[in-house]
């Protein structure tokens, strides 16, 4: 029975280190790369080459930079506008007693059943007769909208 029992967790211990590898080997592979130039990749592609090339980093640092400002103001505009507007709703549902308030609830409720894709064709069309196009807002706004009706079930 020992036996048998050291032999599972052997097995076990090898299936952990196959998943353990598979799940690490990208991140190792794509730290090595980003360290390295194209000739040095088609070169030796999987072990680390010297001279290491730090400067990629900064690179791709000025390609990258917009990209992430424009992530900031979008993902930054969309957290206070929902917090905002869902604050207040679930205040509202917390604290007030009103006519409709719990068939209002379950209407809110039954929006979380609608899958996300289902809504971007709506979205699209709102936001492009609202002239909201290549804007900030265009982002923004179909967030605020989704994100709140999660925020007022949380609260």
């Amino acid at each position: 029975m020992r036996k048998k029992s050291m032999i599972s967790k052997a097995i076990m211990i090898a299936i952990h280190a196959v998943i353990l590898l598979l799940t690490y080997f990208p991140m190792y592979f794509m730290l090595i790369s980003s360290l390295k130039n194209n000739d040095q990749i088609s070169a030796n592609c999987f072990l680390p080459t010297f001279p290491l090339r730090f400067e990629n980093y900064s690179a791709a640092f000025f390609h990258v930079v917009r990209y992430l400002g424009n992530s900031i103001i979008v993902s930054g505009g969309a957290v206070i506008g929902i917090m905002i507007c869902g604050s207040m709703s679930a205040y509202i549902f917390a604290r007030y007693k009103f006519p409709g308030k719990n068939v209002l609830y379950i209407l809110i409720l039954s929006f979380l059943m609608v899958p996300a894709v289902l809504t971007l064709i709506p979205q699209f069309v709102l936001v492009n007769n609202l002239g909201l196009n290549n804007t900030y807002w265009s982002c923004i706004l179909p967030y605020i909208a989704t994100g709140q009706i999660i925020f007022i079930v949380i609260l």
